[in-house]
């Protein structure tokens, strides 16, 4: 049963004694992070190599392809071991077979001439997991063997995958160590880092040092150092004078201080990585680390001081406005400028909104891009702008509405009035402003009148004319509510009578409504023609019809006239019938339900009529 322990190996930010910083030797190794990056990540496949099997395995010595000084030691062979790390000792005692725990470098107790990855139980035999590979790339003098783990899981846990390559350098005889995923699961824990034959000198990467971690994308290099000076100054080499200058030391690996100088007239001083400091003359910048055994060689920067723009606001015009009004800034002395508040950036004239009474600076640089250190200023007063709100409403076709707006003391309203009577159904828009007691004018604001179109109420019987004692059902139509004068609210009500009654009915759509009137007459039936000689005979054909259509009249009197309407109470068709039989040609009509109203010598008859296109 495979053993529930430890084989890690790790790397990040470890610090030697102070004391070897001084020293330049190949025994001692100065650790920092580096970028992240990955070289060929394919190459000689290592797992057939391993024995006894692929986990806990070790290589036989491999040549990396050129001659290798670890912590004083010439090789040019190493050995590769499948929990995360290669040793350069090829004659040290191994116990292939047997998961080791991970140790907390420096460590006397073998595996020793190390360099690490993640010194984890890691298990690259799993099918689909796990890929270690080694491949040297390059020409000499500058060849690099390149040692790849890809995707290799910690023993018993394939979601615990880990990534990444040690990289050996020829000549300059670094080791760098990139981590592309590490993840150790408790109670796992893992080391990052390089450790010498002897077992008694080593860096462990902080953090990575035996521990429970964690990391994607980081880097670290490790390489035989001397007592340098710090490796750089950052900072403007370019700046006004009288300005401030921010410039940082490149961090040196065990200095206890750092000793910065500048060309005459500048002023500050630190005893840090990092100085401020005010500018005078052209010169050089310069900055020395101290060790306990002395203070290294000065790294300098060169800087060229220039003088700074001197700026001024000539003129901004108007200085009281309205808020959300502009006014106009004018600059002199740079070549290019910057306004706050607002960011604003370019070359004058500035036109500038402003919403409250500010107080604007300005600064501007030269052609050098110096940016002056002077302060122009200049304040806007600002008068508050009304906001107007205002009303908006339906109304029925033919009816008035009143505009109330608020907001400010007086107000203009597109079309001069505040009572309106749109003459046209659907939307109308009026804009109204409003103007403070200083003359500030908002905004406009929109009042949106909708108009309703006023119903085409009809009304229906199913006979003209009846018999006395008789009954017939008067239908209403054109609107989508109705009112009987004998209080009925359904669109349809029956009547009996025994003589003729005039009825009246209103009809509501969206809250507008109308009416109309409607006469059944009644008849003693004596005979149709002796009791009524003016009623007419009305019959359709073909009834349903495609919108061609006939119509007979007998007893066509004098002038007639025919209304088709459709069931909305629009009237569709006009037409004067001056002959009995009449043809109706319809080419502009959808297909539904219509009422054909005739009407000739003063009577009327209504059939409604289908029209299927």
């Amino acid at each position: 049963m495979k053993k529930n322990l430890l084989v890690l190996c790790g790397l990040f930010l470890g610090v030697n004694s102070i004391q070897s910083q001084c020293v330049p030797t190949c025994s001692s190794y100065a650790m920092s992070s580096i970028a992240f990056t990955t070289f060929p990540m394919t190459g000689t496949d290592a797992i057939p190599l391993f024995a006894p099997n692929a986990d806990d395995g070790y290589s036989p010595p491999i040549d990396i392809g050129f001659t290798f000084n670890f912590y004083c030691n010439n090789t040019n062979s190493v050995i590769i071991c499948s929990n995360g790390f290669l040793t350069f000792d090829i004659f040290q005692p191994l116990n292939p077979g047997t998961s080791q725990t991970a140790q907390f470098l420096p460590n006397s107790g073998t595996p020793n001439a190390i360099a690490c990855l993640n010194f984890d139980d890691l298990d690259p035999s799993p099918s689909g997991f796990g890929a270690v590979t080694y491949t040297t790339i390059g020409t000499s003098p500058n060849k690099k063997f390149v040692l790849t783990y890809s995707n290799v899981p910690i023993w018993a846990n394939l979601t615990s995958l880990n990534t990444g390559q040690i990289v050996l350098y020829e000549t300059t005889n670094i080791i760098e160590i990139y981590t592309g995923l590490v993840y150790n699961i408790s109670p796992y824990s893992g080391t990052q880092g390089i450790e010498d034959a002897a077992g008694s000198v080593g860096i462990g990467v902080p953090g990575r040092n035996q521990a429970v971690w964690s990391a994607t994308n980081s880097a670290v290099q490790f390489s035989p150092y001397t007592p340098m000076p710090p490796s750089s100054i950052t900072g403007n080499t370019v700046l006004c004078q009288g300005a401030q200058g921010v410039y940082l030391a490149g961090a040196a690996v065990g200095a206890s201080s750092y000793n910065w100088s500048f060309p005459p007239g500048w002023t500050g001083s630190s005893t840090t990585t990092a100085v401020n400091a005010t500018v005078g003359a052209s010169g050089n910048v310069s900055v020395a680390a101290t060790y306990t055994c002395g203070t290294s060689a000065a790294t300098t920067l060169s800087v060229t001081s220039i003088p700074a723009p001197m700026v001024n606001i000539t003129s901004a015009t108007p200085n009281v406005i309205c808020s959300g009004k502009t006014f106009t800034m004018n600059a002199s002395g740079a070549v290019n400028y910057s306004v706050e508040p607002g960011g604003i950036t370019g070359t004058p004239p500035f036109v500038i909104q402003a919403n409250a009474s500010t107080i604007y600076s300005l600064s501007g640089n030269n052609s050098t891009g110096c940016v002056s250190f002077n302060t122009a200023t200049t304040s806007i007063f600002v008068n508050e702008t009304p906001t107007v709100s205002v009303n908006s409403g339906s109304i029925c076709l033919g009816q008035g509405f009143t505009i109330t707006p608020s907001g400010a003391p007086s107000y203009v309203v597109s079309g001069g009035f505040f009572q309106v009577t749109p003459s046209n159904v659907g939307v109308t828009s009026y804009s109204v402003t409003g103007t403070s007691s200083v003359g500030c004018v908002s905004d406009p604001a929109v009042s949106q009148v909708t108009t309703v179109a006023v119903p085409n109420v009809m009304a229906i019987s199913t006979k003209n004319t009846i018999c006395a004692k008789e009954s017939a059902t008067l239908t209403a139509n054109g609107a989508t509510s109705y009112s009987w004068s004998t209080s009925a609210t359904t669109s349809s009500i029956v009547v009996t009578l025994t003589a003729s009654a005039t009825y009246t009915v209103y009809g509501s759509t969206n809250g507008c409504s109308n009416y109309t009137t409607f006469t059944q007459a009644v008849s003693p039936c004596v005979g149709v023609y002796e009791a009524d000689p003016n009623s007419i005979l009305l019959s359709v054909y073909p009834n349903p019809n495609n919108g061609h259509f006939n119509i007979q009249i007998d007893k066509l009197q004098g002038q007639s006239q025919l209304e088709l309407i459709n069931a909305l109470g629009e009237v569709v068709l006009e037409q004067e019938l001056l002959t009995e039989q009449h043809q109706v040609s319809l080419t502009h009509v959808s297909s539904g339900i219509y009422y054909l109203k005739v009407r000739s010598n003063g009577q009327q008859q209504v059939i409604k009529i289908i029209v299927e296109n």
